[in-house]
């Protein structure tokens, strides 16, 4: 059998496509193993040279191929069966351009799907602004309004009299409050208005196991608490003059969740939410004492949403039809196609090209059956053109797809001289195991840059602080990165509801071990382009950075305009040394910027405390907060006080008998 293989690697029309490398595998083995891998040369031409098989290994072995770019990105994968001869010819193997190269995503067909031009983009950033504007399009609606979401929140009785109702959430604080159950029921008459609904189910079989079970009751108990669509339906039905339509898109555990968070209203407008609607999400300042985020009792939380006008509006319009018809129990459930996309809108800054991307589950649709891993595709394609500056923050960062990535690009310091990496993340996620997955991957990247000050000028990796020091004694809590925004050479912009991990790219890393297929969520996000890909310039991906920039550094938005000498992380460094070296002296003085360094030390941290101490700070100076104050949202009293993080007392050891 076969030791080598030769090929060509050609575009649609025929030209030889260079730099892209090619990898073979014995696909018949149990564990399919990789055998070789080569780049292709500059006229596409390639060799892979590998070991035969074993004399007894008397029937044909298949052989895997596939072609992928520098960041491991697959573009084309094929088999074939082994051959008699020494040398297998693999002859020409076509990928298309709009495949192999540039920033819009493909998923592998000849063109992009779901671009478009002339779209006005608003950036809502943090909670306030997000439901602001959904208060805005719910108001304007004439037609319908669609709603997909994780939670929304309702009082728990419904009563006639608003009035009397205990609020549960509030989008405008007037007076007089504005409250999106009761803007709905008062658009419901003449407004076509469908939400849809994470909910989370039980496989069968795990169900069945659990049924008589202590655990299995526990279990049921948790699931209930992880979605409102009862609540919802509950509450909407109980209205007598209600005609809101509410449904659940079940998801069962542990194949994935419904993560996606859009309102579309009368197929023109819309909002890609980063934010469930959930009270603790109304932030802004990101203060400890904010009545107006209600009961909450965690972090402070900041967030990034997108409204859009234009043509991308039926993108947003097609991922809620494809939730909503996937549950209709009948044809005349079902929610139509938008027959004519709005216009593109021309004559502003704030207009952009645009394309929405999805990551959806395997196995949950009828229609894409094994779903989409869009959003991945659009990262990696961004990470793989990216020269001056990658920008994320995210809650989470654990996806081994994107590090890898990141990995590759860093390493590149020949052909990627200046690239920099600026991360905003959370030092403790809040999933089981997510601390120590994102630990590691800090750590690996870390690894592959040298000590020196060359090497602490590609990479930097912060977390997002609230330092009050105008109380009795001064105090610190983390700010809780709930946004996933990427930014790359301001030519490139992602805002949705996807996270950095592979529950929201690819694949469940946990569940997915336990299942057949890949178990993900459902994901929409938002793609800007910037004069890349033959798409017009637009002010929106630089504006996006700017805000971003000047609120984590505390700085005017001119400040963060052009990048200093040294780049955009040594501006980031900067503030952030500055900022611990102000704590560390003395936190009871304010000090520049919001944020600060994450540790270098490769330890997982969980607590507010500890992270200080890992800084350095001295907590006898200074509180460490692990919540903040909870108010009334009826009448906007104080109902808990903000809690300090103290190290826990070590019990006493009993003294040893003798």
């Amino acid at each position: 059998m076969s030791s080598t293989a030769r090929g060509r690697i050609v575009d649609e029309t025929g030209t030889p496509v260079g730099g892209l490398v090619i990898e073979t595998r014995h696909g018949s083995s149990i564990y399919p193993f990789t055998l070789a891998s080569a780049t292709a040369a500059a006229d596409g031409t390639f060799t892979l040279s590998y070991a035969a098989p074993h004399p007894s290994e008397t029937a044909g072995r298949t052989l895997q191929f596939r072609i992928v770019d520098e960041v491991k990105r697959i573009i084309l994968e094929f088999e074939t069966t082994d051959i008699a001869a020494s040398q297998l010819e693999l002859g020409d193997r076509t990928v298309t351009r709009a495949n192999a190269e540039g920033f819009a995503v493909t998923l592998g067909n000849q063109a992009p799907a779901f671009e478009s031009e002339g779209n006005k983009v608003s950036l809502l950033i943090d909670g306030v602004e997000a439901f602001g504007r959904v208060a805005q399009l719910f108001d304007e609606a004439q037609k319908s309004i669609f709603i997909t979401q994780l939670f929304l929140a309702v009082p728990e009785d419904f009563n006639a009299d608003a009035a009397k109702e205990t609020p549960a959430l509030v989008f405008d604080f007037g007076p007089p409050q504005v409250r999106p159950e009761r803007q709905l029921i008062a658009k419901a008459a003449a407004v076509d208005i469908r939400i849809i609904l994470n909910q989370p189910e039980l496989h069968p079989i795990a169900a069945a196991l659990l049924f008589f079970s202590i655990v299995g009751i526990y279990a049921l108990w948790k699931l209930e608490g992880l979605t409102d669509f009862h609540d919802v339906k509950a509450y909407f039905e109980t209205s007598p003059d209600s005609e809101v339509i509410a449904t659940g898109f079940g998801q069962r555990l542990p194949d994935g969740v419904m993560h996606g968070k859009l309102v579309v209203v009368d197929g023109a407008k819309a909002v890609n939410l980063g934010s469930p609607m959930s009270q603790s999400y109304f932030d802004d300042k990101h203060v400890v004492e904010n009545p107006e985020r209600g009961g909450s009792s965690g972090y402070p939380q900041h967030d990034v949403s997108i409204g859009l006008e234009g043509p991308a509006v039926a993108a947003l319009h097609e991922v809620f039809r494809l939730h909503w018809n996937q549950e209709a129990e009948s044809s005349s459930d079902q929610v139509d196609s938008i027959p004519e996309p709005p216009p593109a809108i021309g004559g502003s800054d704030e207009i952009a090209a645009l394309q929405v991307v999805r990551t959806l589950s395997d196995r949950r649709f009828d229609d894409p059956e094994r779903g989409e891993k869009g959003i991945l595709e659009a990262h990696l394609r961004a990470i793989r053109n990216a020269e001056e500056l990658i920008y994320f923050e995210n809650q989470y960062f654990t996806s081994d797809a994107i590090a890898d990535a990141l990995a590759e690009v860093l390493a590149d310091t020949v052909g990627r001289p200046k690239l920099q990496v600026i991360m905003l993340l959370n030092i403790r996620p809040d999933v089981p195991g997510y601390p120590w997955m994102q630990r590691r991957h800090i750590t690996r990247l870390r690894g592959l840059l040298p000590d020196t000050a060359s090497g602490r000028k590609r990479l930097g990796v912060f977390t997002r602080w609230t330092h009050e020091t105008t109380t009795p004694r001064p105090r610190i809590v983390p700010v809780y990165v709930h946004a996933k925004v990427g930014i790359v050479d301001d030519k490139w912009a992602t805002i949705g509801s996807a996270n950095l991990d592979g529950l929201s790219l690819d694949y469940n890393w946990l569940l997915s071990k336990f299942v057949i297929g890949e178990s993900r969520a459902t994901e929409a996000n938002v793609l800007i382009f910037n004069g890349v890909d033959g798409k017009p310039a637009t002010g929106v991906v630089d504006r996006l950075r700017q805000r971003l920039f000047a609120e984590h550094l505390d700085l005017p938005e001119a400040d963060v305009a052009t990048p200093p000498t040294g780049g955009w992380l040594e501006q980031w460094q900067a503030r952030a040394d500055a900022k611990l070296s102000s704590l560390r002296q003395d936190p009871t003085q304010p000090s520049p910027g919001n944020v600060l360094p994450y540790p270098d030390d490769d330890s997982t941290y969980t607590r507010p405390y500890e992270q200080m101490k890992a800084l350095g700070v001295d907590l006898s100076r200074i509180d460490a907060l692990k919540s903040v104050a909870s108010f009334s949202l009826k009448d906007g009293s104080q109902t808990g006080k903000p809690k300090v993080d103290v190290p826990p007392v070590p019990k006493p050891v009993p003294p040893l008998r003798v």
